[in-house]
């Protein structure tokens, strides 16, 4: 499974998520219209990890976005994510998933863009996975 598969499906199935955002989760950017609250997910790096055994996995910069239309709104959804995300490990994404070794939360910042009134909370986290085959 590739990882922004594993990733799509761990946040859709994790209740405080779905909670909020039912299934709108989607690769960025957020489609336009799209129903509020919903979250867009993006890698922003990769690396592999290497050790003199050879490549050993790999490490992804992921930021995921949570758009809503309060800050209330916004800040429940943040924290719904970081729950699920914040030093998870474990099979990610189901059967045939993705072994994530740790997820670590890096950065989390609010935006407002008063043109088109969305609240926003950008969430970094770095995930370290074994090697997909």
């Amino acid at each position: 499974m590739i990882f922004e598969t594993a990733l799509y499906n761990y946040l859709s199935t994790h209740a405080g998520i779905t909670a909020l955002a039912s299934t709108r989760i989607y690769p960025a950017p957020l489609p336009q219209g799209a129903t509020l609250p919903a979250i867009t997910y993006m890698q922003v790096s990769g690396v592999p990890i290497r050790t003199m055994g050879g490549r050993q996995g790999r490490s992804r910069r992921i930021q995921i976005d949570c758009w809503a239309t309060t800050s209330a709104g916004r800040r429940a959804m943040a924290e719904a994510v970081i729950s699920a995300l914040d030093h998870y490990s474990g099979t990610m994404g189901g059967s045939g998933g993705v072994t994530v070794r740790g997820a670590f939360l890096q950065n989390d910042l609010d935006d407002y863009d008063p043109e088109t009134k969305r609240y926003r909370a950008i969430l970094d986290f770095i995930i370290h996975h074994e090697e997909i085959t």
